[in-house]
């Protein structure tokens, strides 16, 4: 099963570009506008691994939403994305139970990079066990016929994917 994450930003035009580009990660992405109409009860029955919050320059309601949620939902993942030069925002979503940080403009990889993060932490809250030996046997001969087509990035992109086990 994919890893599930919910983004949540007022800003639609972002939230859709991020979606995109995890869904072409291998992710599945579900996108919301308005944190209030992201429940616990909806992201346990999404499954939702990680949540990526947009504070930026949201209200307080947003950070005491966050708390909520995770007294609910204590193994969920939740990154925020911030301004940069936000630190107050910062120090309060850490307090309210975000595990990581993402300082607005951020490149890819380290957006990649939190996200891996995020679900090695999940699974191993969550007690997920890594994918099976034919599940990373298919994933390694995935990686061998983009090599041999001459996409060598693409190749250790699914290697590296599989050896952190997304």
């Amino acid at each position: 099963m994919p890893p599930r994450v919910c983004i949540v930003s007022p800003d639609a035009a972002f939230a859709r570009s991020i979606g995109s580009r995890l869904e072409g990660w291998g992710h599945t992405v579900s996108l919301e506008l308005d944190y209030r109409r992201v429940t616990p009860s909806f992201l346990e029955e999404e499954r939702v691994d990680v949540v990526l919050l947009a504070v930026g320059s949201l209200e307080e309601g947003a950070l005491r939403w966050l708390a909520s949620v995770k007294q609910a939902l204590p193994a969920l993942e939740v990154v925020l994305l911030n301004l940069a030069g936000e630190v107050a925002i910062s120090i309060e979503g850490m307090r309210a139970g975000a595990s990581q940080e993402l300082s607005a403009p951020f490149d890819l990889s380290k957006l990649r990079s939190a996200l891996r993060a995020a679900l090695r932490r999940r699974r191993k809250q969550a007690g997920r066990p890594r994918p099976s030996l034919s599940h990373r046997f298919g994933r390694a001969m995935a990686a061998a016929a983009f090599a041999e087509a001459g996409e060598p990035g693409t190749a250790l992109q699914i290697l590296e994917d599989d050896e952190e086990g997304t």
